[in-house]
């Protein structure tokens, strides 16, 4: 469990970093569900004990390679414009 604990730190810390780094980049694409894991990050970090721990994992594995690939592709279009 603490190792669960850890990971979710980390992600966490993830999350706030790429939402610094990505400040403009929400509304060049309008299409990414970016309220959604800012949303999930703030429950977690603020519902104590009240996070679902079902609701954290049916997202983990439902939600996240969707946005994950989504990142992707605002990564390369950020490149190519590098």
């Amino acid at each position: 469990m603490r190792r669960d604990v850890l990971l979710l730190g980390e992600m966490i810390e993830a999350a706030d970093q790429a939402q610094k780094r990505t400040d403009g980049i929400t509304k060049q694409f309008p299409d990414i569900a970016w309220k959604q894991p800012v949303r999930l990050r703030n429950r977690i970090v603020h519902g104590y004990w009240s996070v679902d721990l079902e609701i954290l994992h049916t997202a983990a594995r439902e939600q996240l390679p969707q946005f994950a690939a989504d990142l992707r592709r605002v990564l390369a279009s950020v490149d190519e414009g590098t």
